[in-house]
């Protein structure tokens, strides 16, 4: 049994597939952020971006500098670092942002949805929330 922590203190991931990439970002990527694998470099990721439709969608689950191996979660329940412009309810879609790393909800899918949120986040607070992942793959919904 899975026990959701629903206190925005605890950023602990809840259940581990992960795997080890290369932070090809150019900047400091923490738990939470939204990665996306880079194309042009084999076992790498690059900072989610609103235009990443349609590439494998993976949640940073460690710290890494630019260059440095990153643990990244594809499946599962994770700890996902939301925009303030939004609120974020149960049930949402969680799709890729206009702001780099960052998590945007929607209430219906379409192209960029990586996972469904389980807890919630008040407009106006940049913040985490838990999200059940599609196994990494966009548009799953």
């Amino acid at each position: 049994m899975i026990k959701i922590h629903r206190s925005p203190k605890n950023i602990t991931q809840m259940v581990a597939q992960t795997i080890d990439m290369v932070n090809n970002t150019g900047l400091k990527v923490g738990p939470g952020h939204v990665v996306v694998i880079d194309r042009r470099t084999p076992l790498s990721v690059k900072a989610a971006s609103f235009s990443d439709e349609e590439i494998l969608c993976l949640i940073s689950v460690s710290t890494a500098l630019p260059g440095e191996t990153l643990k990244c979660q594809y499946a599962g329940i994770v700890n996902v670092l939301m925009e303030a412009a939004k609120e974020v309810d149960p049930g949402d879609y969680i799709n890729t942002s206009n702001t780099p790393l960052l998590g945007h909800p929607h209430t219906t899918a379409f192209p960029g949805a990586f996972g469904v949120g389980l807890t919630s986040k008040p407009i106006g607070v940049e913040g985490f929330v838990q999200v059940l992942l599609a196994g990494g793959m966009g548009e799953i919904f």
